[in-house]
């Protein structure tokens, strides 16, 4: 048994820096589904409002804020020019593609302690027609996996801020 949610769109600005036809900053509004798997004989996979909190968090994460890989040139150049003053980057530990977009909110979805037994997957559309899913944990992505654990932190003391830290 598997159940869905399509969570609020998400406005947000990138580039990738070396790809020649998005290195120029621009938009995109995208589109994240999760899909939690249950045992085909449960009555409920989930609760539905269970998934308020990661709608929530991916809101405060990446809506109407620019997707920047830390290591971008650009990220020093905005925080010189800017001096302090507040601006909405969304750093990632690489390239901010729509696949690595996908790993990091697996593993938020994750960190919110969401999870069900059998799996769940993450799928991003950042246009009609493409975009790409993530649906299991890689060894490779510890960076990835520590990011979204850190954000995570970061929501729950916003916006809980009466909820310990996990």
């Amino acid at each position: 048994m598997k159940i869905f949610r399509h969570l609020k769109p998400l406005a947000a600005a990138h580039r990738l820096k070396d790809v020649r036809s998005c290195q120029m900053i621009h938009g995109h509004t995208y589109q994240i589904n999760v899909t939690v798997y249950g045992d085909p004989d449960t009555e409920m996979v989930m609760d539905f409002s269970d998934f308020r909190d990661f709608d929530r968090f991916s809101q405060w994460a990446m809506d109407h804020r620019m997707v920047l890989d830390y290591a971008d040139p650009i990220v020093e150049k905005l925080e010189t020019a800017l001096d302090g003053e507040e601006y909405d980057l969304f750093l990632i530990p690489g390239p901010p593609t729509v696949e690595n977009l996908a790993r990091f909110f697996w593993y938020a979805f994750r960190a919110l302690g969401l999870h069900d037994a059998l799996g769940h997957t993450v799928q991003i559309t950042e246009s009609p027609g493409a975009g790409a899913v993530f649906s299991g944990q890689d060894p490779e992505d510890q960076r990835f996996r520590e990011e979204a654990e850190g954000m995570v932190q970061g929501f729950r003391s916003w916006f809980h801020p009466e909820d310990p830290p996990d």
